[in-house]
């Protein structure tokens, strides 16, 4: 591959990772009307294939360019998902009404170009005396129930409750990479996290205004979290893992219709988990986040201002190189104008330059974890749409 048409390099070596996923699938469903409520049911199947690969390249005088390192990061995985699910909305009385729903997944994961003695002298040192296979299959059910209160006009109430899974991905499954230091390495023997949550909530509007407010707690089994893994004589990798974890949280959220074309809005978000299996804050958790809008549309014209605000990030787990991050507050001003279907907006993001990493944007596995990325400063964008 002739890499000396695709870059100049000043040093007499490169390295390149390189990854390609596809996703098909389709869905179909029929509705049935059921006493007094209306019954949706179906399947659907998606299928998911992901490869990637590492590479390094010399080149040493005036020879080409050459491959000294060439790995497998991902070995062509391919994900099958086949669902079945069913719905039934159901009016309870005149203001009561209630959804249930569940659904059942059967899965299967296969590294399609994971080789035998790929298994045998990278994986199995890593997992002594398990044994190791290149496909996994599995097969679980999700459901929830929802009840809905319409205490007045202006005002409903609900209450949900469900329980739900997620398949390990495949890159948590089967990444290898022998580096310097700290190679990558899969965990085959993942299990899906399954999660069970409850949520509360409350949404109320009257003449153009706004306010909602949710509580969320919920328990999880399994979650998956990346890990360093170490001992039995082998090199430390990072890699991942299942442990017990409970996250709650809450968020607020209104809009005010102002006289004049304007609108105020606020949104109040904040959540917490709790890794139970080693007793630290849960990572990979943002901290307390605000925003707050300001806007005037008369549907030809509008204009706007929205400022964010993101409490310091106290909660964190050092094991997984997290550190404090500082909260930061970015002003955003936004104009545009609408005729006949088309858009155009104008807009000039963090007004104030402020520098700044989002608490969760950062490069994570499979090809490094903890490495903070800063956003852009100032910065402004100029969008055009046409709606038919």
């Amino acid at each position: 591959f002739p890499y000396t048409t695709l870059f100049r390099s000043t040093r007499d070596y490169a390295m390149s990772n390189r990854f390609m996923a596809t996703t098909s699938g389709g869905r179909g469903d029929v509705e049935l009307a059921l006493g007094p409520g209306l019954l949706k049911n179906g399947l659907d199947f998606y299928q998911r294939d992901w490869n990637g690969s590492y590479s390094s390249l010399l080149k040493q005088g005036t020879t080409p360019w050459q491959y000294y390192d060439n790995q497998l990061l991902i070995p062509d995985v391919t994900t099958r998902n086949l669902g079945i699910y069913a719905v039934y909305e159901t009016p309870l009385a005149q203001a009561l009404r209630a959804v249930i729903a569940a659904r059942g997944d059967f899965s299967w994961i296969h590294a399609d170009s994971l080789a035998a003695d790929r298994i045998q002298s990278f994986y199995q040192p890593y997992y002594p005396g398990q044994g190791i296979a290149p496909a996994r299959d599995f097969a679980d059910w999700s459901a929830n129930a929802q009840l809905f209160w319409q205490a007045v006009p202006e005002l409903e109430f609900c209450i949900e409750a469900g329980r739900g899974i997620r398949l390990p991905d495949p890159h948590e499954l089967y990444t290898s990479q022998v580096r310097n230091g700290s190679n990558l390495v899969g965990n085959p023997l993942l299990k899906q996290t399954v999660v069970s949550q409850v949520d509360l909530g409350a949404n109320w509007s009257s003449d153009g205004h706004r306010a909602g407010f949710t509580f969320f707690y919920s328990e999880a089994s399994d979650f998956i979290l990346p890990v360093k893994r170490t001992g039995n004589g082998v090199p430390q990798a990072r890699s991942a893992t299942n442990l017990d974890a409970t996250i709650w949280g809450i968020e607020c959220e209104g809009t005010l219709k102002l006289p004049a074309n304007l609108t105020l809005t606020a949104v109040l978000s904040y959540s917490e988990g709790e890794n139970r299996t080693n007793n630290r804050p849960l990572a990979e958790i943002p901290p307390l986040r605000g925003h707050l809008g300001f806007k005037y549309d008369n549907r030809s014209f509008f204009a706007g201002i929205n400022q964010i605000l993101v409490a310091r990030q106290n909660r964190f787990d050092p094991t997984l190189n997290e550190t404090s991050i500082p909260g930061y507050a970015v002003t955003n001003l936004q104009l545009g104008g609408r005729y006949k279907g088309v858009t155009l907006t104008a807009a000039l993001n963090n007004l104030f330059d402020a520098r700044y990493i989002m608490p969760l944007y950062y490069q994570r596995d499979p090809i490094a974890m903890g490495s903070r990325i800063l956003e852009n400063g100032r910065n402004f964008t100029l969008t055009a749409g046409y709606r038919f």
